[in-house]
């Protein structure tokens, strides 16, 4: 072999004592124990300098689950999600639009619309009449905003408490992509008041699910509207053991009327909530 060859390495097949084939170098072959020793010593040194710490810091971000990362580049860390429909508040979905009674309803529609358009429909917190009803008007004008893109919505409404006066509520909504029946009063609507009873009102919308016939149901004023969707979600207690759910699609209807005293005739908007049925 001419000194311009490359240095041919030769090898020593070996069993360890697993069974499996070990190659070693025979480049040791003329060195004595002593400086063998010496030679792994130094080997083993330098394989602890770059084996990745275990402790995090700098070296192999161990604290931060860097060493994680590296083998599995591409993958998410564990309970978080990114985009636009990441967690954000815990319970899977996104933090909920808190409302109060002094909330801009257009601003509010519009946050609305837009979580519906980016991911998912959002849930509404409210607390009190006031909240309550700027919750259901601004559901009804996101409704209008999304009616180019093609969706609807839907909602639920679940009371912290049903017996007592308390209003304090998650209205959960749902995209879809079908309308309900037209939105105008029906003669049989049932027309709620400051002082009507939800459960009074409950048991007639129960009533009529039964009977498989459709259901309407307007009010006007904070309190009045406050108290209907609290009536819907009486009637969703009465009817769960009988395996049907409600939800509710809000509108606003021009109501004609006549006044007692004078005989004029006035206009007046009401909210109104289409009830819908579905089996559980």
């Amino acid at each position: 072999m001419d000194a311009t060859s490359p240095k041919s390495v030769s090898a020593v097949i070996n069993l360890n004592d697993t069974g499996s084939v070990k190659m070693e170098s025979t480049d040791n072959i003329d060195k004595s124990l002593d400086e063998i020793i010496e030679l792994e010593q130094k080997q083993d040194k330098r394989r602890s300098r770059l084996a990745p710490s275990s402790r995090g810091g700098r070296g192999g971000r161990g604290g931060r689950g860097g060493g994680d990362r590296r083998s599995h580049p591409y993958q998410r860390p564990s309970g978080k999600t990114g985009g636009r429909g990441g967690r954000r508040g815990g319970g899977g979905g996104e933090e909920a639009l808190k409302v109060t009674g002094s909330s801009n309803v257009r601003s509010l529609a519009g946050g609305i619309a837009k979580r519906c358009r980016d991911s998912q429909a959002p849930v509404i917190l409210a607390a009190g009449s006031p909240a309550m009803n700027q919750a259901v008007k601004a559901i009804t004008i996101a409704r209008g905003f999304l009616d180019g893109d093609g969706i609807d919505l839907r909602a639920q409404a679940q009371f912290d408490e049903l017996k007592g006066k308390g209003m304090k509520a998650h209205i959960r909504l749902t995209k879809v992509l079908t309308k309900p029946r037209s939105a105008r009063v029906e003669s049989d609507d049932l027309y709620v008041t400051p002082r009507s009873e939800p459960f009074k009102v409950a048991g007639a919308i129960a009533a009529r699910i039964r009977e498989g016939k459709g259901c309407g149901i307007y009010a006007k004023g904070a309190e009045a509207v406050s108290l209907m969707v609290k009536s819907v979600a009486v009637a969703q207690r009465y009817l769960d053991e009988e395996g049907w759910g409600l939800m509710w699609v809000p509108t606003f209807i021009t109501k004609e009327s006549e006044s007692r005293d004078t005989g004029d005739k006035f206009s007046s908007t009401f909210v109104k909530l289409s009830i819908l049925e579905h089996r559980l």
